[in-house]
């Protein structure tokens, strides 16, 4: 019925973000901390809108449990998004990323 086929798009979508998570996970290793933080801001933003914008029909369309379930698979996404990015290492430096300050550690040990 229309309960299963809901799980179906839930499940087919989080299998979609499954595939974006494993490439945010390849690139994490290749790009620097900004651009990664650049890219993950434009796909959670980009989901935010799915979200936003369901919630602006949900007064002009009839169909409250389609709007429902919509919400329900784009906050599973986020959800899930972050669960998976959350348990990288590399992630942990978009959060604290290194501050570029123009000027080289200085070397503490002495010469022979």
């Amino acid at each position: 019925g229309s309960a299963s086929n809901a799980d179906q798009m839930i499940t087919k979508a989080l299998s979609i973000s499954d595939v974006i998570c494993d490439f945010f996970a390849g690139l994490l290793a290749i790009l620097h901390p900004s651009q990664m933080r650049t890219l993950l801001l434009s796909y959670f933003n980009i989901l935010q809108e799915c979200e936003s914008q369901n919630e602006s029909n949900r007064n002009r369309t009839i169909n409250f449990h389609t709007n429902l379930r919509v919400n329900k698979c784009v906050r599973q996404i986020k959800l899930h998004a972050v669960e998976r990015l959350a348990s990288m290492p590399r992630f942990l430096s978009l959060n604290f990323p290194i501050k570029y300050t123009g000027t080289y550690p200085k070397y503490s040990g002495e010469k022979s």
